[in-house]
């Protein structure tokens, strides 16, 4: 998935619809002019403003934060639209009675959201794990702080976007489970998370570097969580993509 100016709306109605707090963008080149590289959906200067169809969605940058290998945008997504309500889960909307008939509150009207954007990362290249490992954790105990503050039972999707669709994006979307298995110091199987995701998502880890980052990431991830030794994560990781090189050479 790569968004272009005109898709703009639909994430963010669905940002409302559906209760999003996280989005995930793995796009390293942005284009508000190229139709050929994601449009630059957010604003990335705090106190910067982006207005979309007509002033109908206006998203301000409240907060950049800059790591090593991702920058942490905390984002306020404003509605003027009168049928959208910001407070409600989807859960929510549905079990509740219909709203009195009075004027919507700006509180019912915006929404906090936190984009992450990872940007060291070039589609069908092998990353620097040492970036990326630290990435998914931090996404992890994100969404874990938003699983534990939630009321209704009812946990809000982590919206994952990457330029080449389902090439990225699912070596996260498992890495954070496999994150939070870790810290849990629970038994975990990334090839049977793999193997999950694919046949959820056809089309998932069809390309062999996906698959070998994904394991490779899960051994960096481990050394994150306490699990393994650095050295030893370093080790098996090294011997992956060892492999995965003699692979295209094939």
């Amino acid at each position: 998935m790569y968004p272009y100016s005109s898709w703009l709306i639909n994430p963010r109605t669905s940002y409302f619809q559906d209760g999003c707090k996280i989005c995930v963008s793995l796009s390293e080149k942005l284009s508000n002019s190229n139709p050929d590289l994601c449009y630059p959906y957010w604003p990335m200067k705090e106190s910067e403003k982006m207005q979309i169809e007509g002033n109908r969605f206006v998203i301000e940058c409240q907060k950049k934060t800059v790591f090593k290998g991702y920058i942490v945008y905390d984002l306020r997504l404003a509605s003027t639209d009168p049928s959208v309500d910001a407070s409600r889960s989807v859960v929510q909307a549905k079990e509740a009675q219909p709203p009195a008939e009075d004027e919507p509150s700006e509180d019912k009207k915006a929404r906090s959201i936190t984009l992450m954007h990872y940007e060291n990362w070039p589609t069908d290249k092998w990353p620097d794990l040492d970036l990326l490992g630290p990435f998914v954790q931090a996404l992890s105990k994100r969404e874990i702080q938003i699983m534990r503050k939630s009321l209704d039972n009812y946990i809000p999707p982590v919206v994952i976007q990457s330029h080449d669709g389902l090439g990225r994006a699912p070596v996260i979307w498992v890495s954070t489970i496999l994150m939070k298995d870790i810290e849990k110091k629970e038994c975990f199987d990334v090839e049977d998370l793999a193997k999950k995701c694919a046949r959820a998502r056809p089309g998932a880890f069809y390309k062999k570097v996906h698959f070998c980052v994904v394991m490779a990431l899960a051994f960096r991830l481990s050394s994150l969580g306490g699990w393994t030794a650095l050295a030893d994560a370093r080790s098996k990781i090294k011997d992956i993509h060892q492999a995965y090189q003699a692979s295209l050479e094939k």
